[in-house]
């Protein structure tokens, strides 16, 4: 891997953590929660993207993966569903 493209790769994984670490400290409510989701995932996307090689994948592989991540975004929904239709008071 090229010493470049693993340092410019730094560089946007300490800023996304700056912008963590900022949007921590904004008083915007319950948007923060979803802000340092979205910067989480851009990291995690970062990371899969090029340390784990995954553009150098199998067809097979990137299908199994978007799967994954798919039946991931389900199982959040269907837990943020659950818990904002509940009655009040249940639990």
């Amino acid at each position: 891997m090229e010493l470049g493209r693993l340092l410019s790769v730094w560089v946007a994984l300490l800023v996304l953590l700056a912008l963590t670490i900022g949007a921590s400290f904004l008083p915007i409510g319950d948007w923060r929660q979803a802000i340092n989701l979205a910067i989480a995932a851009a990291k995690a996307a970062l990371i899969l993207w090029v340390f784990m090689a995954f553009r150098t994948e199998t067809p097979l592989v990137r299908l199994v993966m978007l799967c994954a991540a798919v039946l991931l975004f389900v199982l959040a929904i269907l837990l943020a569903a659950d818990y904002f239709l509940r009655p009040e008071g249940f639990l």
